[in-house]
């Protein structure tokens, strides 16, 4: 997983190759998106939609990446019809570094 981070972060966190962190992304911050996508974002991980929570407006969708690891992304109830989200699908969750938080 890729962050964008400042260097006062780097250095407060003490960051250094080879340190475990924990990252955290805010759920509203998760794309999910399907098949091959070219995109600028750093972060993209295939897996396959285990749960899907329907809200009025909006969706939890919950994706088991191939590592075994689970991403929530918070979107559209018209992107969970239009993308025909539903446990099973392979799809992708999309992150953009700069929504990527670390916590050391």
């Amino acid at each position: 997983m890729t962050s964008t981070i400042s260097m006062a972060a780097v250095k407060e966190l003490e960051l250094v190759p080879g340190k475990e962190v924990t990252a955290i992304i805010k759920a509203t911050e998760v794309m999910i998106g399907m098949g091959k996508l070219k995109l600028s974002a750093r972060n993209q991980f295939a897996g396959k939609i285990v749960k899907v929570t329907e809200g009025a407006v909006n969706a939890s969708v919950t994706l088991k990446m191939n590592g075994g690891d689970e991403l929530t992304a918070t979107i559209s109830m018209a992107a969970v019809k239009e993308l025909e989200l539903v446990p099973g699908v392979e799809a992708k969750a999309v992150i953009k570094a700069t929504s990527v938080m670390l916590m050391g």
